[in-house]
C-alpha cells in the first residue's frame, strides 16, 4: 500500500457523495451539513486538512486543529468503500508525525462513544482514553482519546 497525506485541490463526485452519506458522516459534527461542490472547495482550503491517498486514490480526509497552547485535535473520515482496510490507523499514525513536526505537544480526538471503530483506530495509533464527557453534545457521550508527543 502506498499511502500519503496530501493537500486536496479537486472535489470528485465520489468525495461529494461520501461527504453527503449519512452513514459516513454519522459521528462527525458536520453530519447535518448538506455539502455542495462549492462548500467542499471552501472546506479544502483549510491548511491542516489532508486527503488520505492510497495508490493515488482519495479514500478519506484527516485534519488537525492546533490551538495556540500546542494541543491538536484530530478528526478523520474514511469513505465507506474503504472501511476496514487499516487506512484510518495508518493515517492517524502519519498525522502524529506531522503534529510533532508542527510543534504540537498533545493530541486529542473527541469520539462519540458509539463509534467503536474510531476508538480502536486511535488506540492502535497510541492514544489512550483521557476522559468521558457525558452527553457532551446532548445526544451521546464523548470519549476523549489523547496522546502526549
Amino acid at each position: 500500500m502506498d499511502m500519503n497525506l496530501s493537500k486536496l485541490t479537486h472535489v470528485s463526485e465520489a468525495y461529494l457523495k461520501w461527504m453527503n452519506d449519512a452513514e459516513v458522516m454519522k459521528y462527525t459534527q458536520a453530519r447535518y451539513t448538506t455539502w455542495t461542490h462549492d462548500k467542499l472547495y471552501k472546506y479544502i482550503e483549510n491548511p491542516n486538512l489532508f486527503g488520505i491517498m492510497v495508490d493515488r486514490l482519495h479514500v478519506g480526509n484527516i485534519k488537525i486543529d492546533i490551538s495556540r497552547h500546542g494541543i491538536g485535535e484530530v478528526g478523520i473520515i474514511i469513505g465507506k468503500d474503504h472501511w476496514g482496510k487499516g487506512y484510518a490507523t495508518e493515517a492517524v499514525i502519519r498525522m502524529n508525525g506531522y503534529a510533532k513536526f508542527k510543534g504540537v505537544r498533545k493530541l486529542i480526538a473527541c469520539i462519540y462513544s458509539e463509534n467503536k471503530s474510531s476508538i480502536r483506530v486511535f488506540k492502535k495509533a497510541g492514544y489512550r482514553c483521557w476522559a468521558v464527557l457525558k452527553k457532551y453534545y446532548g445526544e451521546s457521550d464523548n470519549v476523549i482519546m489523547g496522546k502526549d508527543l
